[in-house]
């Protein structure tokens, strides 16, 4: 099939030629978030000329048992004594600026409220300040996380922030930058689309030029609505660095601007009962929500370079073109993306508009783990300065939390202890964060998955692929719904000391070099790895989206799903409607079990499932309630979103993302190549030599019989079946000439018969495709693993290179069967990490060494793969995704060190400050070969 014309398409809308129209599908997409048109559903019947609207409303759409937070207005102060008597929850009172009491009030409580004669009126007052809407802050604006009486409220904490920046003029500006898609607000009867807030704080903040030259430091508060941590933290820090009580980063405001950005204010809000809608559970729709009111997950709606799920929508406020025709949102952006993520869409656009852009830190919540909190190296392309930049943050930071937070983890263990007890059926097997308070890694070292679309990827990417070329973070802390006073303190702390050392970190200057000790490299270089879009050949392509609602309950509901030929991708998102737990099971055609999702168990990630080239034929979706007692009836709905294209003859035959996602393809030409390339600009000495087959063949390995380089990398099978190339190689081997095969170049092994390898053969040595290319058992004394954390395992990210994040895994790795290249006297440094099953041990080798005292081969079967094309990746691509794990693996192969210097001060990085009795404990998986 003929190229397509590159040419916008004749529609911008998404959903044109698929079953469902846009209509149905923005209702099913509500399903995951909660439905906008129907009212709330009525429990109580309470009413008085003493409530207000909106509070008589709350009061009857929560349950009866509920707390309503409640501002109750008085004209006597006499009235504090008979509420007194009354033994109301959360009680507080106050006579500044007028006689108010505050409490939490139940359907009962109210009726008895009520009938104080000196109680004018009932106001709905949701919010940590019991008296915020009264503006009583005379003490604080937001009080400590210990003293509050609810989480921070959306509608309080902008209100709040007005009034420190009014206060603040000099130092605080505060704007809205764009809205939420919005919630029906049943109270009155409308749509009620909500503000995204950005905070900035700097000294003599309208100077614009001081302004534009200082750094820029980003903290992402919540967006993941129900992941609360980062908005109360922020919050706080900001009210405290104001008022003079942070001294250490207010003597930095004269160079740097902090930035706090609320993006999700539709999943704060959903707590709300005015929101609420009547297919929830009452105990369920009174929580916020992960995502906003149209789509489940706010945090993958970002334009990211490499592979996009077609399930999402990637905000790219440029439109189809992807070039930037006008200021704000240009006219070609689709009417989907409109509806759907305009929040996003604000954010990028607005963000595109600093100078000076340096540190981004996402501020997160998980589940509990062994690690109270956690740093996340995200998904992105970055050089060896840059990756020892962010390490270098999170080595500062980490003695600094265990310092600080070491003593309260223990002091409060039987906190966490009671609210585990309350939250999970077996909570002996919960774990409790008390003994490690933080370590950190890539996402799959830390949390176990893989991602596309999120934030900080895309503030991480170059900006000629529509990033913002930042230094990018992430960090998760401890869960902790329902909520509990001393853990949200504990919450605070640890974010406010993040916000403190990244704002610190903005003004070191961190260096990077390599020392060669005096060692010579090259590399075989091939033009066969380069991709460019000039290479793709679009198939025509479309998208469909569907969805059904089933029955969860004891027994298990089945629906089918037809799969037809050509179908490139489908995805499966399992969501909860209601309050009711969920195992859901996945089989293709053959009744083979592809994937589960158990919402006790699994993170939300594993809640989509997404299958790459699916069989055609029938597929079937099962859901049931796991729980024993009591057995309880809920509802999910399962939304399908599958691709498919017409197959072509010749060529990369790419999906077209103007039919399936409405953008034009960005151009790029990218090779893994470019790795070595920027390493080779931190050598303290020497250089990297790029050098063909044909140089290898014709004898530039050798000079005089000996070693013409040290070191050879090899990192493709280009010239493995020639017996001069291999020939070639074996003599520079047998010279004592030192080789690092990585990805298909270990197929090179097979055909060496050098001193090192003979007794390898193709066959022992396999292509395999998972989820993530990391190691689930390894020896952290091997060589090749100096300066590794035992948390490290990873080695390259798969979605920046294009590689799908499906279930059963399409990232690349070669590897050799264990028993084979130990028999060959090789020395595994890691097997193979293999999904589903990622704690048991593979039998496959994905780096190890065959050497004699470093000198001989190596290999890394999984590190600069050649870029994916083949499925969506609409704006562009990079070079290549590798972790500071591959970077030390790399390092050390060539018995090279890195150095990193700050602040004019050499630092060691690879320390660990775990005992071998805890890393024991906590990484259980580090385990020497043989082991299982």
């Amino acid at each position: 099939m003929a190229q397509q014309d590159s040419s916008p398409p004749e529609t911008e809308n998404r959903f044109e030629s698929t079953p469902i129209n846009r209509r149905d599908f923005m209702r099913l997409s509500a399903v995951t978030a909660g439905a906008l048109t129907l009212p709330g559903q009525t429990v109580s019947d309470v009413s008085s000329t003493k409530l207000t609207d909106l509070y008589q409303f709350a009061v009857n759409h929560t349950p009866d048992d509920y707390g309503v937070g409640t501002l109750i207005r008085l004209n006597d102060t006499d009235a504090f004594d008979a509420l007194g008597d009354l033994d109301l929850q959360e009680y507080r009172r106050t006579d500044n600026p007028e006689p108010a009491a505050y409490a939490q009030l139940d359907t009962a409580a109210v009726e008895d409220v009520v009938d104080i004669d000196a109680v004018v009126r009932l106001e709905f007052s949701p919010g940590a300040n019991p008296f915020w809407r009264i503006g009583d802050y005379d003490s604080q604006v937001f009080p400590p996380a210990i003293e509050s009486v609810d989480d921070l409220d959306f509608e309080e904490t902008i209100t709040g922030l007005q009034t420190l920046s009014e206060r603040h003029a000099d130092r605080l500006d505060l704007s809205s930058i764009g809205q939420s898609p919005g919630w029906f607000n049943h109270a009155l009867g409308d749509l009620e689309p909500s503000d995204v807030w950005v905070a900035e704080v700097t000294n003599d903040i309208d100077d614009e030029d001081a302004f534009a030259d200082k750094e820029k430091v980003i903290y992402a508060c919540s967006i993941h609505g129900d992941e609360r941590a980062g908005a109360e933290s922020g919050t706080r820090f900001i009210e405290r660095l104001l008022e003079g009580e942070e001294p250490e980063t207010e003597a930095l405001l004269d160079d740097v601007v902090l930035i706090f950005l609320y993006p999700n204010p539709d999943g704060w809000n959903a707590r709300l009962p005015q929101y609420a809608h009547e297919d929830q559970d009452p105990s369920d729709r009174l929580s916020a929500k992960r995502g906003n009111a149209r789509v489940q997950d706010t945090n993958r709606q970002y334009p990211t370079a490499g592979w996009i799920d077609p399930a999402y929508f990637p905000a790219e406020p440029n439109g189809t073109n992807l070039v930037d025709d006008d200021p704000g949102i240009d006219d070609d952006v689709s009417e989907a993306y409109r509806e759907n993520v305009p929040d996003a869409l604000a954010i990028v656009e607005y963000f595109r508009n600093y100078e000076n852009l340096a540190y981004v830190a996402d501020l997160h919540e998980m589940g509990y783990r062994e690690n109270y909190a956690l740093g996340l190296h995200v998904n992105t392309e970055y050089d060896l300065q840059q990756t020892h930049d962010i390490y270098e943050l999170n080595r500062e930071l980490k003695p600094r939390l265990h310092e600080q937070l070491g003593d309260l983890l223990e002091e409060r263990e039987d906190v966490f202890r009671r609210h585990a007890e309350e939250e999970f059926d077996d909570p002996e097997d919960v774990p409790l964060p008390t003994e490690i308070p933080f370590d950190y890694g890539t996402i799959t070292d830390t949390l176990g998955y893989q991602t596309t679309g999120i934030l900080v990827s895309w503030m991480g990417h170059p900006e000629e692929y529509g990033g913002l070329g930042m230094q990018t973070l992430a960090y998760e802390i401890a869960g902790i719904a329902p909520r509990w006073p001393e853990l949200m303190d504990l919450t605070v702390r640890t974010y406010s000391e993040v916000i403190r050392s990244l704002a610190a970190h903005a003004l070191r200057d961190v260096e990077a070099t390599v020392q060669t000790g005096g060692r010579s490299t090259a590399y075989v270089t091939t033009d066969t790895l380069t991709r460019s879009s000039d290479d793709l050949v679009f198939a025509e392509s479309k998208a469909s989206h569907t969805g059904e609602t089933m029955t969860v309950g004891p027994e298990p509901t089945t629906m089918t799903v037809a799969i037809e030929e050509n179908t490139r991708s489908v995805t499966f998102q399992i969501v909860e409607r209601t309050d009711t737990e969920v195992v859901a099971t996945l089989r293709d055609p053959d009744g083979t079990v592809r994937a589960t999702y158990d919402s006790q168990e699994d993170e939300p990630d594993a809640a989509r499932i997404c299958v790459t080239e699916p069989t055609s034929g029938e597929w079937t979706v099962e859901v049931v309630n796991p729980q024993e007692e009591p057995p309880k009836e809920g509802e999910v709905a399962v939304v399908i979103d599958t691709v498919t294209s017409e197959p072509i003859e010749d060529g990369i035959a790419s999906l077209d993302p103007r039919d399936i996602l409405g953008y034009e393809q960005r151009e790029y030409e990218v090779t893994p190549f470019s790795f070595l390339e920027a390493y080779s600009e931190f050598l303290d000495e020497g250089s990297l030599d790029a050098v063909s087959v044909a140089d290898v063949q014709n004898g530039a390995l050798l000079d005089d019989g000996q070693p013409a380089y040290d070191n050879l990398v090899v990192i493709h099978n280009e010239g493995a079946t020639d017996a001069a190339y291999t020939d070639a190689l074996d003599a520079f081997v047998d010279a004592g000439g030192n080789i690092l095969l990585t990805d298909s170049g270990v197929h090179v092994l097979a055909h060496l018969d050098n001193e090192h390898v003979s007794d390898i053969a193709e066959g022992d040595i396999h292509d395999e495709t998972v989820f993530s290319v990391a190691m689930n058992a390894y020896e952290d004394s091997h060589p090749l693993r100096e300066n590794a954390r035992p948390i490290q395992r990873e080695l390259y990210t798969p979605a920046p290179v294009g590689y799908p994040v499906s279930t059963e895994g399409d990232a690349p790795a070669t590897v050799v069967d264990v028993d084979v290249f130990q028999s060959a006297d090789g020395d595994s440094a890691g097997r193979l990490m293999t999904i589903p099953d990622r704690d048991t041990v593979s039998d496959l080798v994905v780096a190890g060494s065959i050497h004699d005292n470093g000198t001989g081969v190596h290999i890394v079967g999984g590190l600069l793969p050649p870029a994916f094309q083949e499925q969506l990746h609409p704006f562009g691509m990079l070079n290549h995704s590798v972790s500071f794990l591959g970077y030390l693996m790399v390092t050390n192969a060539l018995g090279h060190n890195q150095r990193r210097v700050v602040d004019g001060e050499e630092v060691t990085f690879g320390e660990t400050i775990l005992t071998e009795e805890q890393a024991q404990a906590y990484y259980p998986d580090a385990m020497e070969d043989g082991d299982e």
